[in-house]
């Protein structure tokens, strides 16, 4: 039986495995991984049902979560009572 040939691997594949921990889903984040025009320091807040509602149809839109999500069974603002 003759042997099946081996595939070569892309570019992409043979890359050095000596990536950092940012590259790989998982592990630390470091500084250097975060953008600081993206964070945003402001005193923490309830998380309204209209903005769970917008949230979760934008999601739902782009099949990230399943149907039948609510405020209800997903939100808990207990911190805020």
């Amino acid at each position: 039986m003759p042997k099946p040939k081996r595939r070569r691997r892309s570019r992409r594949t043979r890359r050095s495995t000596s990536t950092t921990s940012s590259r790989r889903p998982g592990g630390l984040l470091e500084a250097k991984d975060l953008k600081l025009s993206r964070l945003l320091n402001a005193p923490p807040e309830p998380y309204t049902r209209e903005r769970f509602q917008h949230t979760y149809e934008w999601t739902r839109d782009w099949g990230l979560v399943p149907a039948g999500a609510t405020y209800e069974n997903t939100v808990d603002n207990r911190a805020w009572r």
